[in-house]
């Protein structure tokens, strides 16, 4: 479901032919372009004359800027960066990569959008100023964390502007400090006593005497609508000095009080047009023609703007038209107050109606929802799905559905079924098993006639399928693994006979997860080929973060297997993948996984790095999600690797705390549990209390040898045996150890062993002294201490080391890592705390190992050799 663009958004309000020159202000403006700064910021109360300083300096500058009028609407992030690469491609022709992202089935991640998009813009010959205007009606906070981003990253082609009546959630005081933010404000926006002068008497010819323009200016303190509103209650009076001085009070009194003055001197007919198109957010004639039920929509539209009654042309043919805010809050609390609820129900009816004619369809919705009509948006919504299969927008679909009481969508099973599998694909499974026990009873309430029995059957075999995916997922992470095995085969057959491509790909991965957990590597892996060829056989982007998510457990395999080149491989598509269409739950599991290869490779520091970029990708989505419980476990062992223990402990605590049955309303799934156990046995053993970890590991291996979850069994065994070897028991811990590597031998498990360290080394070598262990297991011992060998001779990357002249230095790492973030050499001296000669003596030594002659080629190579993770951050 794409995003239809309101174009009228994107236009530069064109400057009001009779404005008050603001040379002081278009100064400062021009300065803070000159200077280079990041972002501009106008911050001042409603009615301060934000847009139209904006829109006379944009017009100075005409061809090198981007507008963007926001509104409530735009909190749906798809649909702001969707409006906010539109404003850019106005000024000039880029964003199409970063477009491509936004209609994918998940709702994009911030970074992955950004990358290409500023990397075009670094790319671009000139400059573009970006405003956004009336960014206060911005309140999610995923947007600003995507702004944040866009300001640590932004090149230098592009300066930001952002109008608003509140400061942002935005790193402002960071860009102050470092001189890179220009700020107008309140009293920076107030008229002075000469343009007061000029706005009284040349523009709205009142003719009043100094001290009279002293003393109004005096009493609205320079405000710009509070002047205009008094000079428009002053036209045709003769009392205009008896009426400045009786004009006292606080700007909330004053506004309202001179509104109400003007309104009362309207032809009651304006009065009605103002009222019942105030539900608007913008106007044109026929649709106010719609709304009203009348005709003359554009001749009074026309008569407003010639006598300033609050009306703001949007585009240069003044075709569309906006109403000031306060101007329209005013309206709307008297059209409240004049009509009976029903009567404002049927005009936002009407506009719904309209829009939907239009081809407008999240307006349609919008004033659908206003007019509690929700049989209406529950219609329009399970259209748009419809069209677009199961590949909605997630975030705008369960913002619609999420808005409709349970009778309404009760009656209809389609859109209850569309609920759940979003709910599913957004991590949320406590509530998608809700959803489809609702849509399950929506379907056997349908009322028995022959077009029902027919809906009944189609979603039936949808609903099974996608049951039998949500539920063999479920078991494969509560320790049900034969339950999921069975489950998953089961759901594939029946997708792929009932023509569900994309379904079968999706039980093929829970299949390949099940697999995992059973310790069947080689089978796991097998399937998760599968994966990217079914979802590669499907055509279109529906497909595509299925491929990602295939290559992401692919990933995890070859992890196990110490294959790390094909660990960088797999997550090299994966991400690319992912960026290509803006899936962000697979975004994040790539990163996690990122960060155990960084981890493995040595490097701590990176490790961190990729967990923080796993969180940019992120959304907002259930705190229980297998991504989020993946990254926090992450997070926890490398806590572990910095010696962190009691750090450790207590994430375990607040972890079982929060996942008591009473707050989750379900029991914590084993593999939650067994991992959280694991973590800790860890750190005890980190912490020399040998027994306590014993303590916590023997009540896990019965249920899991029980469950068939071998891959944990082999775990447990190795913790086990070398908190028996720390307690000097050797015999039992040879004997446990060798438990292990018999069940994983024939899997090839070598990770599992290398992470636990020398103690695992050393427990290793007193396996093969003993005379018992059969051959190959002593054999299988021999190449786990070989990789040891390998993997403790030095502690930087080695993925594709060996074709470097020689290996770079833990200072040139890190240098790398600032370069493939962005920061230019005086700001990674300062990053580092060397001096600038250090930092190009650092980068000239990278050239020359890496056999490259610019920052690009040198990210591109680090990359190819897996130096640094390939994760979306923009060149400068």
């Amino acid at each position: 479901m794409s995003v239809q663009l309101l174009q009228t958004k994107l236009f530069t309000p064109p400057p009001h032919p009779n404005r008050v020159p603001r040379s002081r202000l278009i100064q400062r403006l021009d300065e803070g372009l000159r200077l280079g700064h990041r972002l501009t910021l106008v911050s001042a109360p409603a009615g301060s004359g934000k847009t139209t300083l904006l829109s006379e300096w944009a017009a100075r500058i005409r061809g090198r800027t981007a507008w963007l009028s926001l509104d409530n609407a735009d909190n749906d992030p798809v649909r702001f960066w969707t409006y906010l690469i539109a404003a850019l491609q106005a000024a000039h022709s880029l964003g199409w990569d970063a477009l491509q992202l936004l209609q994918a089935p998940q709702a994009p991640s911030a970074p992955a959008i950004l990358t290409p998009l500023l990397n075009d813009i670094a790319a671009l010959p000139g400059s573009v100023v970006l405003i956004l205007d009336d960014y206060h009606a911005i309140a999610t906070q995923a947007i600003h964390d995507g702004l944040a981003f866009l300001l640590d990253h932004q090149p230098q082609q592009l300066h930001l502007v952002l109008s608003t009546r509140a400061d942002p959630p935005l790193p402002v005081v960071r860009l102050r400090a470092r001189g890179q933010l220009t700020e107008l404000r309140a009293d920076d926006l107030r008229f002075t006593a000469d343009e007061a002068a000029a706005f009284l008497n040349e523009m709205m010819n009142l003719d009043l005497a100094p001290e009279d323009v002293t003393a109004l200016e005096t009493r609205t303190e320079g405000w710009i609508v509070g002047l205009q509103l008094a000079a428009l209650s002053m036209q045709g009076r003769a009392d205009r000095r008896e009426f400045i001085a009786a004009f006292t009070g606080g700007h909330h009194y004053v506004l309202e009080y001179l509104t109400e003055e003007v309104l009362a001197r309207q032809p009651a007919p304006v009065q009605r047009f103002l009222m019942q198109t105030s539900v608007l957010e913008r106007l044109c004639g026929s649709l106010c023609d719609a709304v009203t039920g009348e005709d003359g929509g554009d001749a009074t539209l026309a008569h407003l703007q010639r006598r300033n009654l609050f009306i703001v042309p949007l585009d240069d043919e003044h075709h569309w038209y906006r109403y000031h805010h306060l101007f329209a809050d005013l309206l709307r609390q008297r059209l409240g107050q004049a009509m009976p609820p029903e009567q404002v129900c049927e005009l936002h009816r009407r506009a719904s109606a309209w829009y939907e004619r239009e081809g407008s369809l999240e307006e349609a919705v919008r004033h659908a929802l206003a007019a509690e009509d929700f049989e209406r948006v529950a219609q329009l919504a399970e259209g748009a799905a419809r069209a677009s299969r199961l590949d909605s927008r997630l975030t705008t679909l369960l913002q619609w559905v999420d808005a409709l009481p349970d009778d309404v969508l009760g009656a209809h099973p389609r859109l209850c079924i569309y609920q759940a599998w979003a709910r599913f694909l957004n991590g949320q499974l406590d509530l998608a098993q809700r959803a489809l026990g609702d849509s399950r009873r929506a379907l056997e309430s349908l009322s028995p006639t022959p077009e029902n029995a027919a809906l009944r059957d189609e979603l039936t075999t949808l609903l099974d399928i996608i049951e039998m995916i949500a539920r063999g997922l479920i078991h494969s992470v509560d320790g049900k693994i034969e339950e999921a095995i069975q489950t998953c085969r089961a759901a594939r057959e029946l997708a792929l006979e009932a023509g569900h491509v994309f379904l079968a790909a999706h039980a093929t991965e829970g299949l390949a997860l099940a697999q995992y957990h059973q310790g069947h590597l080689r089978q796991s892996a097998q399937l998760c080929r599968q994966v990217i060829e079914l979802a590669e056989r499907g055509l279109g982007v529906a497909q595509v973060p299925l491929a990602a998510a295939g290559y992401v457990e692919l990933a995890g395999v070859h992890l196990e297997w110490n294959e790390l080149d094909a660990v960088a491989d797999c997550l090299n598509k994966a991400i690319v993948l992912c960026q290509r269409v803006g899936v962000t739950q697979t975004l994040t599991e790539a990163y996690t996984v990122q960060s155990r290869l960084r981890q493995a490779l040595g490097d701590i520091d990176g490790a961190f790095d990729a967990l923080r970029v796993a969180r940019q990708s992120g959304y907002a989505t259930d705190a229980y999600s297998i991504a989020n419980f993946r990254l926090a476990t992450q997070q926890a062992r490398l806590a572990l690797a910095r010696g962190r223990v009691a750090e450790v402990e207590r994430w375990v605590q607040r972890m079982e705390a929060a996942l008591t049955v009473e707050k989750i309303g379900r029991p914590l799934l084993v593999a939650f549990r067994e991992t959280l156990h694991t973590i800790l046995a860890r750190a005890y053993l980190q912490q020399g209390e040998a027994g306590q970890a014993i303590a916590v590991l023997d009540p896990l291996y019965g249920p899991a040898e029980a469950a068939g979850s071998f891959g944990r069994v082999i775990e447990i065994g190795l913790l086990k045996a070398l908190a028996l070897q720390a307690q000097g028991k050797s015999s039992e811990a040879v004997a446990s150890l060798k438990r292990s590597l018999t069940l994983a031998e024939p899997e090839g498990y070598v990770r599992l062993f290398l992470d636990e360290g020398a103690p695992a080394a050393e427990l290793l070598k007193a396996l093969q002294r003993d005379p018992e262990v059969p051959p190959h297991v002593q054999s299988y011992a021999q190449k786990l201490l070989e990789a040891f060998g390998e993997a403790t001779e030095d502690d930087r990357p080695r993925v594709g080391a060996s074709t470097l002249v020689e290996p770079l230095t833990q200072r040139e790492l890190k240098v790398l890592q600032l370069i493939n973030e962005g920061y230019s050499n005086r700001q990674i001296a300062e990053a580092l705390v060397i001096a600038l000669n250090t930092v190009k003596r650092h980068t000239s030594n990278l050239y020359g190992k890496l056999g490259v002659n610019s920052r690009t080629q040198a990210i591109a190579r680090a990359r190819q050799l897996g130096l640094i993770p390939p994760g979306p951050q923009p060149l400068k």
